[in-house]
């Protein structure tokens, strides 16, 4: 099984009260998680009365909320509440009360995050907001605003109107002046119109643009003041289109003046959060996109690295708890990290955040107990079912990151890792890892491999216990090695420009590989790489979908499933040939219908399983005819990934979520024995109900592969209609029969399946 997971930045879903309290305990029959811990923290927020209790938000799963200082923390997420984070906002008189903003609006809590209820607005309700902030002075006033409109509400959020600024201005951060509460600032989402950084000196009741001398070509990112000299504000940007320009301004004046302050040590210039210190004396923190967090001593003039103890260096925001003396820092993909100011280094306080977003995941042929999975925080290894995890540091450069992994299946103690660029601008070369140590050491090979680009899956055809070949996807073509990753070569039997997706190999023979490409196409390769066919179109095809999964059957290389992003999942029984879509009842996301971690049972060819985004994992004992939830104990938010069952334990399986961490299950020996059932040894046909009204079921029992036709005729013998024309395994089928606008009367069935014949009478009754 070799599964790309496709990382979805967006996701539009919502789903029953989720509160997930301490560390999950193994069960028996339900999905459980338990890391590897992380998440994109991008907002975060102090109870008023109390530092220890606090609450962040995430891009990948909802708000957490921690009552002890970071130790441990409770997940928090409701079907009132959207997944992806941007900003909180407590009642710091009536903390019950409280406010976020999200990929798709305004939520409000007045129980302290136990149920929420979605905020209208006059229009574009459903839009992102990135702010929203209560006025200090007067709580009834809320400013909010995201990339398309800014809103002020002067009834505690009940009613909202317009700020008097230009429209498509954007709102990504607002600051009131502590010392004069009439004084507020803002930065938008319109930097390129010159209307990027504004200013009120009356509530928010008229603005002026203040953006002055600020080259326009960039983007703001956050705005702060200065607690003890509140004329004195510093602008973070992302300047990456223009890196000349600086990564953060400073104004003196209250903003008719800017200067150029940033450091000069930036792989790219953005910066991503800025803020003074309200406890150390000129002391500024810059926070960066890609190059972690620095400190300034003297009001920007210079800085010094500030990173000291972070695995990466993406990081997303910093908050300062006044009362203790402690940073929180929240990263991209890692978690949240603390620290004691001036003491120490950072110290990652991540524990129960089951938000990371999970790449691909390989378990241990000879230990079906042990395996690796590559995040984006990360290449993390577990010896325990996924009850405990721990970071493996490979020794990549913070410019590039690990994406595909792979187990040697005689060798487990041989681990490959290709990585990819984590940099919008290679800085590192990127290529392929490898551990002879069960990833205690490792080593760097890329000779035939560019370093420039990005590589993804792994997929090795072991031609024999000595023999294999490693085949290398990226979005420039497919490499391979037959000196196990020493030396690539470029298989130029493909399109070089192809951008592939997913790649696998046929169980039953190693000579047969699948790649998908980004323009929905699937190749097949019966030699091992050196020639290519390009398979007939998925039904429905269009360019701009994408194959996100194949997977071949374990007996029967002409078999195969593919599961094509937006289109969903289709199966082949010869060799490509032909395809039909065989989502049938498997319930797909409207906004992102994507169907992924295809997964056949070995020792039931017609047990198969998918993953559906949002809908959690469903699985079918009829080869896809009919499909029902398998989902007890699972967080179904985010439903995209890689799943494994393993092949000699059918009773565990593995689920690497896009963006909920690795899930597990084990399931009794019982349902086993129900589930794994012996292929049948004689044909049958039957249908229910009989006689029936608008629609029916008809079964039917076939002990070997056949090409099946399937026709219902009137009682004159003219033919009615065709239900099945289609080449099917073994096994027991259902078709649905729906007879639409046919008259009452008497009618028959016939099936065809290579020799075998029947035909059966049913009655029509309306």
């Amino acid at each position: 099984m070799a599964s790309y997971i496709v990382m979805i930045k967006r996701i539009i879903f919502t789903i029953s009260i989720v509160l997930n309290f301490g560390i999950a305990v193994a069960q028996e029959n339900t999905w459980h998680t338990n890391g590897p811990d992380g998440g994109s923290v991008v907002t975060m927020e102090f109870h008023p009365n109390n530092h220890d209790i606090f609450f962040i938000g995430t891009v990948q799963n909802g708000m957490y909320k921690t009552t002890n200082g970071g130790q441990s923390w409770q997940h928090i997420e409701n079907n009132g509440l959207f997944s992806c984070m941007r900003d909180i906002a407590i009642h710091p008189n009536s903390p019950d009360t409280i406010f976020v903003s999200t990929t798709t609006g305004i939520y409000r809590s007045n129980n302290g995050g136990v149920d929420w209820e979605f905020v209208e607005l006059p229009e574009f309700s459903s839009n992102e907001i990135k702010v929203i902030k209560y006025h200090p002075e007067n709580r009834q006033i809320i400013f909010a605003g995201g990339p398309i409109n800014t809103w002020k509400s002067l009834d505690g959020g009940n009613s909202w109107e317009s700020l008097t600024v230009p429209v498509w201005t954007g709102m990504d951060e607002i600051e009131i002046n502590p010392q004069n509460n009439d004084v507020i600032y803002f930065i938008g989402s319109s930097m390129a119109t010159g209307r990027g950084v504004w200013k009120s000196i009356d509530r928010g009741a008229t603005w002026l643009n203040i953006q002055n001398n600020i080259d326009s070509t960039g983007a703001p990112t956050d705005l702060t003041l200065n607690p003890a000299d509140t004329s004195m504000l510093m602008i973070s940007m992302n300047n990456v289109v223009n890196p000349g320009n600086p990564s953060l301004y400073r104004s003196t004046n209250s903003g008719e003046s800017w200067v150029g302050v940033g450091p000069e040590s930036l792989s790219i210039t953005y910066a991503t959060n800025v803020m003074f210190s309200p406890l150390e004396t000129n002391t500024v923190y810059l926070v960066s996109k890609e190059d972690g967090v620095f400190k300034s001593e003297d009001l920007g003039n210079t800085w010094n690295s500030y990173s000291d103890g972070l695995k990466f260096n993406r990081n997303a925001t910093i908050e300062i708890d006044e009362s203790n003396s402690i940073l929180y820092l929240g990263t991209y993909y890692d978690g949240i990290y603390k620290r004691l100011i001036n003491e120490g280094g950072w110290i990652k306080i991540s524990k129960n955040i089951n938000a990371a977003s999970c790449i691909q995941l390989d378990i241990c042929s000879l230990d079906d107990n042990s395996g690796y999975v590559s995040a984006t925080n990360g290449l993390f290894k577990t010896n325990d079912m996924g009850e405990t995890w721990l970071f493996l540091d490979i020794g990549m450069s913070i410019y590039t990151g690990n994406s595909g992994i792979a187990i040697d299946k005689y060798q487990n103690n041989i681990i490959y890792v290709s990585s990819s660029h984590r940099s919008l601008y290679p800085i590192e070369d990127a290529g392929f890892y490898i551990s002879e140590d069960s990833g205690s050491t490792w080593n760097f090979y890329n000779s035939g491999l560019p370093g420039n680009i990005s590589y993804r899956d792994i997929c090795i055809s072991y031609l024999s216990e000595n023999e294999k070949r490693i085949f290398l996807i990226s979005s420039e073509g497919l490499y391979y090695s037959d000196d196990l990753g020493r030396n690539w070569q470029l298989n130029i039997s493909l399109p070089t420009s192809i951008y592939l997706e997913v790649i696998d190999i046929a169980t039953s023979n190693s000579n047969c590989i699948a790649v998908g490409d980004h323009d929905n196409n699937v190749y097949i390769s019966e030699d091992l790489g050196d020639t290519w066919n390009q398979t007939g179109e998925l039904p429905d095809f269009e360019h701009h979908e994408y194959i996100i999964d194949i997977e071949f059957d374990p007996i029967d290389e002409n078999h195969i499933f593919v599961a094509s992003c937006y289109l969903g999942l289709f199966e082949s029984t010869n060799g490509g040939e032909e395809w039909r879509n065989i989502n049938n009842n498997v319930p797909l996301d409207p906004a992102i219908s994507i169907i992924s971690g295809i997964v056949i049972n070995p020792n039931n060819l017609q047990n198969i399983f998918v993953a559906s985004n949002h809908y959690g994992i469903y699985r079918s004992f009829n080869g896809g005819q009919n499909w029902e939830s398998f989902n007890n104990g699972m967080d179904t938010t985010d439903g995209v990934g890689e799943m494994i069952l393993i092949p000699g334990d059918t009773t565990k399986f593995y689920f690497a979520s896009s963006q909920r961490s690795i899930w597990t299950f084990k399931q009794t020996s019982t349902d086993i024995i129900v589930n794994n059932a012996i292929l049948p040894t004689q044909y049958n046909l039957s249908t229910y109900p009989n006689p029936f009204n608008a629609s029916t079921n008809i079964s039917f029992t076939l002990i070997q592969p056949s090409q099946v036709t399937l026709d219902i005729y009137d009682i004159l013998g003219r033919r009615a209609e065709s239900l099945v024309d289609w080449y099917l395994p073994a096994g027991n089928h259902s078709v649905l029969w729906q007879a639409g606008e046919l008259p009452s009367g008497i009618y028959f069935y016939r099936i065809t399946a290579g020799e075998y014949h029947d035909s059966r009478k049913i009655t029509l009754l309306k």
